[in-house]
């Protein structure tokens, strides 16, 4: 049976730590494996703030960068993989719903990181195809720009070489007429006088 509480419940139960939640691009999830006996026979919460001690030192050193310095303390701090949320008992750190609901909303970042630069790459894969296709089709018009141009040269040497040749032409039949013509009046000057 579903015990049903009031928005305002919930959230006491979260800030109390008798539930636990995450959030989730924008709304609170909550966890139902915790049952109503959780609810009714809270953990106790700790009473102390953590001291020095009880966290792993971060060290950065010229050599080291703080990424790393960082990823090295909390590998020491939390072992097993990043993406996994770890028992509190064993990991000597008090118990706190707040530093459960923190790992678990880092992993979740990082998970959600990974998936941003999945999408990143798949992007930048897609556009470098696309500005392939682009480029090779952009190489295709301009080699069938090259073949126009090189027939309408070859077309225009053509009609450029046929005037030429007319115009030859033309001459030769000028120079023939004026040579006929003269022949002509030669000849029939001489007998008319």
């Amino acid at each position: 049976r579903r015990q049903h509480l009031s928005q305002d419940e919930v959230w006491n139960l979260l800030r109390r730590g008798q539930l636990v939640g995450r959030t989730s691009r924008g709304k609170v999830l909550v966890y139902e494996s915790i049952g109503a006996a959780a609810i009714a026979n809270p953990a106790p919460t700790p009473t102390r703030q953590p001291s020095e001690g009880d966290l792993p030192p971060l060290e950065f050193g010229a050599t080291t960068p703080p990424s790393d310095a960082l990823q090295g303390a909390t590998s020491a701090g939390f072992p097993g993989t990043p993406n996994a949320i770890v028992s509190l008992e064993d990991s000597g750190l008090p118990q706190s719903t707040e530093l459960a609901l923190l790992l678990d909303h880092l992993s979740l970042a990082k998970e959600e990181n990974r998936e941003i630069l999945r999408l990143t790459q798949d992007t930048l894969t897609k556009l470098s195809a696309m500005t392939d296709a682009v480029v090779q089709m952009k190489d295709e018009v301009i080699k069938s720009k090259d073949v126009q141009l090189a027939a309408l040269r070859e077309a225009l040497e053509h009609k450029d070489r046929t005037m030429a040749q007319l115009l030859q032409e033309k001459e030769d039949l000028e120079i023939l007429n004026r040579t006929l013509g003269t022949a002509l009046g030669n000849a029939a000057g001489p007998g008319q006088e």
